[in-house]
């Protein structure tokens, strides 16, 4: 039982590490450097085990087939999703990965669908629909389609275990797992190193840190952890990870984030983890392949008939050394995520903080050369003037142009609009070196601030100061000219 709760707590501080990592990374730049990561530790396991990984084309191409589906699209979806929500809700709504396993095991894996599962599927996708907020007025365009990410994650991981079911239940799990992340590097390789030329910034020690975590610990300590569980406990009890980690990953969220969890997300949660256990519980043991626990892609479970070498016991000094290790280094990383993580999400006075494409017009303008059609309003990349010049307060508006080349040099932008005497002086208060603060009649509907940095965007529909410094410390001096 303590290794469940670890693995589940490890699990659900990676919703955070995927947060604070996709500030400044791309969704694949994130998939990549976890299963880059995770892929070291498996095979540091694989070598010390004394096992080796099967190179015939055959387990190959199975390897590649699992890594994408497995780590490869989920991995990037998640990480593409948080940068829209909040980190607890992906948690939540991930949480569902046990009922596509479930779904997808009729036709893929033969098994009888029974009463049970059908009403347990029915059951989670109403909790499911609570939890997104079907229905809602708002709900449209890029927050829907992050909300769906880590749905279709899900989805995919239901399918990755369906299909190790099938060709991959002869080798040991850590092997399978190892092989798996291993393609899933392969594939990403190639997007992640096109997507962070494209994007423009780079990562800060935050960012660095929480990737670090995300894949030694949340992927590659993780597995071993779950396929060792799997071996001793079975997948029925190690799939108990599949109800605890949303609860981690909503306290992690509110504590480091200042993330709310709203009614609408526990009672989601709740529906959903007992459709999960309605399902768990009416599957046959032997086809009881749960799916990943939310947020990542689980070992493969183990095969009975091939269980991996026992490494020996370990003495009890060194095993209480190195969970003292994985904990302190988790708490370390956490505070580091923490101070100034930024992006308040779900019902908070800001709206999470959003990446935007880069716009690869990203030339210099001549004064008085005409307007520019820019793709986002207010602009966060384009063409710009080469040399802005920006005071920390304006009375007037900034033209385009100008916004564009302040967040190239590294600067940040308050605009504001509506705002009575008071809270104006508070948003005036956070200018400084590098953070500039303007009128803007013209903002999106219902924001009265919106703080802008290259190719990132955070709107408020009320002012709230302590958010709003926290982008301006998370983005100041990270424009691609700057320094």
């Amino acid at each position: 039982m303590p290794r469940l709760l670890a693995l589940s707590f490890i699990w659900g501080w990676s919703f955070l590490f995927i947060k604070v990592a996709g500030q400044d990374l791309t969704p694949t730049a994130v998939a990549w450097g976890r299963c880059l990561l995770g892929a070291a530790a498996l095979l540091a396991v694989v070598r010390l085990q004394g096992l080796t990984l099967p190179r015939d084309r055959r387990s190959l191409g199975h390897f590649l087939v699992v890594g994408a589906t497995g780590s490869a699209v989920p991995f990037s979806l998640l990480a593409w999703g948080e940068q829209h929500i909040a980190s607890g809700l992906t948690a939540v709504l991930n949480a569902s990965t046990p009922l596509f396993t479930a779904g997808l095991a009729v036709p893929l894996l033969r098994e009888r669908l029974r009463p049970q599962v059908v009403a347990g599927l029915a059951v989670g996708l109403v909790g499911v629909g609570v939890v997104a907020g079907v229905g809602r007025s708002d709900l449209a365009g890029t927050e829907a389609l992050a909300v769906a990410a880590p749905v279709v994650a899900g989805l995919f991981y239901g399918l990755t275990f369906c299909w190790a079911a099938r060709h991959l239940m002869g080798l040991p799990a850590v092997v399978a797992a190892t092989g798996q992340v291993l393609g899933a590097t392969v594939l990403l390789a190639p997007v992640a190193v096109a997507t962070s030329v494209s994007h423009g910034t780079m990562p800060g020690p935050r960012q660095i840190g929480s990737l670090v975590m995300l894949g030694l610990v949340g992927t590659g300590v993780a597995y071993v952890l779950s396929f060792r569980i799997i071996a001793e406990l079975g997948a029925t009890v190690a799939s108990l990870c599949t109800y605890v980690i949303p609860v981690v990953a909503l306290g992690v969220g509110a504590v480091v984030l200042d993330e709310r969890v709203g009614v609408r997300t526990l009672v989601g949660g709740a529906v959903i983890a007992a459709s999960v256990a309605l399902v768990t519980r009416a599957r046959q043991p032997p086809a009881d392949p749960t799916g990943p626990p939310s947020g990542r892609s689980a070992p493969l479970p183990l095969p009975d008939a091939a269980p991996p070498p026992p490494a020996g016991p370990v003495p009890p000094a060194r095993r209480r050394a190195l969970g003292t290790g994985v904990v302190l280094a988790l708490a370390a990383t956490t505070a580091l995520a923490g101070c100034g993580a930024g992006g308040s999400d779900g019902d908070t006075a800001c709206g999470p903080v959003r990446r935007e494409p880069l716009d690869r017009r990203s030339v210099h303008v001549l004064p008085g050369a005409g307007a520019v059609e820019y793709r986002t309003d207010p602009p966060t990349s384009g063409p710009h003037l080469a040399t802005p010049s920006t005071t920390d307060v304006r009375d007037t508006p900034l033209a385009p142009e100008v916004q564009v080349g302040l967040l190239e040099e590294g600067g940040v932008l308050l605009q504001h609009t509506g705002l009575d005497a008071t809270a104006r002086d508070a948003v005036e208060a956070l200018a400084g070196e590098g953070v500039v603060v303007a009128p803007a009649p013209d903002l999106p509907e219902g924001a009265v601030v919106v703080a802008t940095a290259w190719v990132t965007k955070q709107s408020c529909p009320e002012v709230d100061v302590a958010t709003l410094r926290r982008f301006t410390a998370d983005h100041v001096d990270r424009g691609p000219a700057h320094g």
